[in-house]
């Protein structure tokens, strides 16, 4: 899709490692563009309440997802990893896979959708979180960050 390609080409020309672009966003979903450099890492965060689906448009990255087993004190346990590719997919729901990171190794156009749209003005954001201890194997404790 040329629109598409254009959309990313002008993230890339703000020459930054990590950059977003929203494209969509109605009362039911949003849309956006995120472009990665190579070596960058979206640290481990949730979408809460949200169904989201990821479109890898070009480059790599390596997806690895969690789902909350006890919410306090936090353990997570690790549910897949994923390497996306050009025409690569996955998903996330408010309770399967909803805690994740991603890993690029190389220049990376991602698309996201999500349902319903994350709204800042409602108080509404992700989570980061940080892994501190495997308990047994894939089960994890883990911090909430800020």
């Amino acid at each position: 899709d040329t629109e598409l390609v254009s959309h990313f080409e002008a993230l890339e020309h703000l020459d930054r490692d990590y950059v977003t672009r929203k494209i969509i966003e109605t009362e039911t979903c949003g849309m956006m563009l995120l472009s990665m450099g190579p070596g960058v890492k979206a640290g481990l965060h949730d979408h809460p309440n949200q169904s989201g689906f990821i479109l890898c448009c070009g480059g790599r990255t390596v997806i690895e997802a969690f789902d909350f087993v006890e919410r306090e004190p936090i353990l997570l346990r690790h549910v897949g990893t994923t390497e996306l590719g050009p025409g690569g997919r996955s998903f996330l729901t408010p309770h399967r896979r909803n805690v994740h990171r991603l890993t690029c190794s190389v220049r990376t156009r991602i698309v996201d959708i999500f349902t319903p749209p994350l709204r800042k003005h409602l108080g509404e954001r992700c989570q980061g979180y940080e892994l501190l201890e495997e308990c047994e194997p894939g089960l994890f404790t883990a911090n909430r960050k800020d």
